[in-house]
């Protein structure tokens, strides 16, 4: 990073962009660590400026082709619909251990904003209140326009965001019953579960993947395609932060000391809950019931003791589940987010269940490279330290789906 522009410690541009297909901004903003909080914090900090200064220069982009009263609303209902429909993504970012560089584009689709604005206009049209600018009035506007919103957003159902470094499926959420009557005691008891829709990594996070935004590979067994291990839970929060930055997304842990917590309204990544990553494991609503992620033999689904060779092997190698996601068995043990109780199914709740509130040690999944066939089973439950790392030891992502 240029010496002089941390010398100046903020630093934007402010760029109006403008065609047929889209409305948009762009701007540059750079946040200087005083606090010592260190990259993925003073990331989200600029990120929160960047965003904020491209979405100004948006409003002034549409101002060009027309006022405010043209759409027959008003300013600050124009700045709410160029808000709501914006897509954020993240074009450079640089962090050199004091400041945060980065620039960020928003844009939205022009024919989405005609026809937002179209339908709180009609929305509008003959309210007897529509026309006056009391604080009564402006609060029945804004009433009618959150109406607006939604009813727009679940008749205009879109795809997720493309060109994530991530490929994923969407599991479909559902019902289903977690654990095992004839597994390990911290598998019971069996009992009802219901999940929300959510995205989940085709894959584990490969080393490649992993370089990409942390710039070391601490993996024992190298290669590109290899899953990345040796890494902690904490180790993968703090990537979890920086890759949603990366691709434009909302980061969805926050730090205060030693304590994490995670946001699951946001769209960043994450990992998955106990719960999601055996919900998924088996199938979601494709399930047939199998006994590992995929099959009722390991040998086509998993790599694990009897066949590894003693390591890793390329993600996506085996035949995948009936999600088309690949490795859930074996291969390395994917860490989750819930902390570890053994007793926990006798008390967790039966929607989306996250896990108890306190413990150090944190659930891993699904098996690896260096354990028998019995560990590959998707209701088997594992634990670590979440400050500890291991070469068998892993991770895939998910992110909350918004199409619920």
């Amino acid at each position: 990073m240029k010496k002089s522009l941390i010398i100046f410690g903020v630093f934007f541009i402010m760029i109006g962009i403008i065609s047929a297909a889209v409305i948009g901004g762009e701007a540059e903003y750079i946040h200087i660590d005083t606090s010592g909080s260190g990259q993925a914090a003073s990331g989200m900090a600029a990120l929160k400026e960047a965003k904020a200064l491209a979405l100004d220069g948006m409003y002034t982009q549409v101002a060009k082709y027309g006022s405010a009263e043209d759409y027959g609303l008003i300013q600050s209902e124009v700045e709410s619909i160029c808000r709501e429909l914006a897509q954020v993504s993240v074009m450079e970012e640089e962090w050199d251990g004091s400041a945060y560089r980065i620039k960020v584009k928003v844009t939205v689709e022009t024919e989405d904003f005609k026809s937002l604005a179209a339908l709180y206009s009609k929305e509008l049209d003959g309210q007897e209140w529509a026309g006056k600018k009391d604080i009564a009035s402006l609060m029945k506007r804004e009433e009618a326009l959150n109406e607006v919103f939604s009813n727009f957003q679940k008749s205009n159902k879109k795809e997720e965001p493309l060109n994530l470094s991530i490929e994923m499926v969407l599991v479909e959420g559902g019902t289903f019953h977690i654990g095992s009557s004839t597994g390990a005691d911290d598998e019971k008891p069996v009992h009802e579960v219901i999940l929300d829709s959510f995205w989940m990594g085709k894959y584990e996070v490969t080393q490649k993947e992993w370089e990409s935004v942390m710039g070391t590979n601490p993996s024992k067994f190298k290669g590109e395609t290899l899953p990345v291990e040796t890494v902690s839970w904490r180790d993968i929060i703090r990537f979890c932060n920086q890759l949603s930055l990366k691709d434009g997304l909302e980061p969805v842990y926050s730090f205060s000391g030693e304590i994490i917590d995670c946001d699951f309204t946001k769209n960043g990544y994450r990992l998955p809950t106990e719960a999601e990553w055996e919900y998924a494991a088996r199938g979601g609503q494709n399930s047939m019931g199998y006994t590992y992620s995929g099959a009722n033999d390991p040998e086509p689904v998993a790599w694990f003791r009897k066949n590894s060779g003693k390591k890793t092997h390329p993600v996506g190698t085996k035949q995948p589940n009936e999600l088309g996601l690949y490795d859930m068995s074996g291969n390395v043990w994917e860490w989750c987010w819930d902390r570890y109780d053994g007793n926990y199914y006798a008390q967790s709740p039966s929607k989306n269940p996250k896990g108890k509130s306190e413990g150090s040690y944190r659930v891993l999944r699904g098996g690896s490279w260096r354990f028998e066939e019995e560990y590959l089973q998707t209701t088997k439950r594992n634990y670590g330290d979440s400050s500890n790392t291991n070469n068998h030891r892993g991770f895939r992502l998910v992110r909350t789906s918004k199409n619920e």
